[in-house]
């Protein structure tokens, strides 16, 4: 009986951490897209890491990793090489109800194209015109600026 318990727990927990592949697939991407970075600058923090990837001295991408406690909420930013946002990646995924209802969120955000496409539990819901998620924006001239302090990953 305690065996039958403790496989049904191990089993219950796969399930609860298992990865969206929608975005695991951009997680990859931006692998990819920063792995050619010469420097990787973080900011130092281990509760809500952020690295900044640069190339020839260039913003290639910036990553911030959150995790409250209900959950995680991960950013990343791909940028052009005259250091505009081309793509930003934000996945929340929320599964701890003790926050309110669980659930699974992707956007991905073309803000020279203003359009978001939103993923909730793996399906593509619904893609939206606009620059519907302004502050993202505004927010990364703030760290662009915070990463001359950042050190050395």
């Amino acid at each position: 009986m305690v065996k039958k318990n403790c496989v049904l727990s191990v089993f219950g927990l796969l399930l609860l951490f298992q990865c969206n592949p929608v975005s695991k697939n951009y997680k990859k991407e931006f692998e990819r897209f920063v792995f050619d970075a010469d420097q990787v600058l973080s900011n130092g923090d281990i509760l809500h890491p952020a690295y900044a990837y640069l190339k020839d001295g260039k913003l290639k991408g910036l990553e911030f990793n959150n995790h409250p406690e209900c959950g995680d909420y991960i950013q990343r930013y791909f940028f052009s090489e005259n250091e505009k946002i081309k793509k930003i990646v934000i996945e929340k995924n929320y599964y701890n109800e003790s926050c309110g209802k669980t659930f699974d969120s992707l956007f991905i955000i073309y803000p020279v194209l203003g359009k978001t496409i939103v993923y909730a539990d793996n399906t593509n819901v619904k893609e939206i015109e606009g620059n519907v998620l302004r502050e993202e924006k505004i927010n990364i001239d703030r760290y662009m600026k915070m990463i001359k302090n950042w050190k050395n990953k």
